[in-house]
């Protein structure tokens, strides 16, 4: 699935260049102040794209590092109080609902 992802990104990243290297010509920027900005208008693009993307990319390592840090700090826990910290095949967490008569294996 990480093939087909960076595949993907690849592809994005491919037309959005080809796309700003196509509408390289100089345009204006009206800045407030009074001030004038003149860049070629895929700068422009490439600008607002990554601009658009940065605070996405800051809040999911952050968000990512934090996970990874309360698993440790929980593996931990495991294991000084002896415990395995993966659980053996077939257990897991019990069912949702009322579930107050025992069900009998089905052969």
């Amino acid at each position: 699935m990480r093939i087909l992802t960076l595949i993907l990104y690849l592809l994005l990243g491919i037309v959005i260049a080809w796309f700003a290297a196509q509408n390289w010509d100089r345009t204006v920027l009206w800045l407030p102040g009074g001030y004038e900005a003149y860049w070629p208008l895929g700068a422009y693009i490439i600008a607002a794209l990554v601009l658009g993307i940065l605070p996405t990319a800051i809040l999911h390592s952050l968000s990512r590092w934090r996970w990874q840090r309360r698993v440790r700090k929980l593996e931990a826990k495991l294991a000084a109080l002896g415990q395995p910290a993966e659980p053996s095949v077939g257990t897991g967490p019990a069912p949702m609902g009322d579930y107050t008569t025992q069900r009998t294996p089905t052969l």
